[in-house]
């Protein structure tokens, strides 16, 4: 299969440390990694966005591949209240944008985010309409899953699956949000948020194992629970 990932850092080392794994050429744009028959073509982005990594795999579809000839797309998903941490990224991708988180609800921002995210990933449906999708749930679980019904494989919370038990999850992962709380409304939802957060930043550094710098799991566990599963899924399809 030719397969493109896209997302964030939970993305950029897909099957990298896999023995049999063979690059091209490291650090090039038109690298690729060959993986038990598979070619892999890598656009996930070191705390990345989801509209920023999903434009860029875009872009990559349309200018370095033949798009057609893409058989998988794995979506390593991330928070949805990054974009408002990186505001200078999005009017590339989405004209016309004004920073809600401050201004309007949480709930709409979040709304508001999802709807553009779902809208970058329609368009690169079309591009490549035959396509199957894995979408992994990872810094950040699903926000509205039932939108992404259509995708033949998911994982709705990757986290956890990894630690065994449910963990809260936030779309707003990062504190530098919260530091003019007074100026957004839902502070009762938003105070929900920066809560959750510190949970998950608790649990992650409870199992020192599994996220050895206290935010981003292992290759292996990422293999385990994650790349693994997408290849034998897929695999029984073929």
């Amino acid at each position: 299969m030719n397969v493109l990932v896209v997302g964030d850092s939970w993305g950029c080392y897909f099957a990298d440390i896999q023995p049999n794994a063979q690059w091209s050429a490291k650090n090039s744009k038109l690298s690729w990694l060959q993986y038990q028959g598979h070619l892999i073509f890598n656009c996930a982005i070191f705390g990345g966005t989801n509209l920023q990594t999903l434009n860029e795999g875009k872009t990559y579809l349309q200018e370095r591949l033949k798009y057609k000839e893409v058989d998988l797309i794995i979506w390593f998903y991330t928070e949805l209240g990054r974009e408002e941490l990186l505001p200078k990224f999005l009017p590339k991708y989405t004209p016309n944008y004004v920073s809600r988180f401050g201004t309007e609800s949480v709930i709409d921002t979040l709304d508001w985010l999802h709807t553009e995210t779902t809208k970058k990933v329609s368009e690169i449906r079309n591009m490549c309409p035959n396509a199957k999708w894995a979408i992994i749930g990872g810094h950040a679980s699903l926000y509205r899953p039932e939108d992404y019904d259509w995708a033949e494989f998911v994982i709705e919370d990757l986290m956890s699956e990894i630690v065994g038990y449910q963990v809260p999850t936030s779309h707003f992962q990062n504190f530098d949000l919260y530091n003019n709380p007074s100026k957004t409304k839902n502070l009762d939802i938003l105070t929900s948020e920066m809560s959750k957060y510190e949970n998950i930043l608790s649990i992650k550094k409870s199992h020192p194992d599994i996220f050895i710098d206290g935010v981003h799991p292992t290759l292996g566990v990422i293999n385990e629970f994650a790349i693994d599963k997408i290849f034998n899924h897929f695999s029984k399809k073929t």
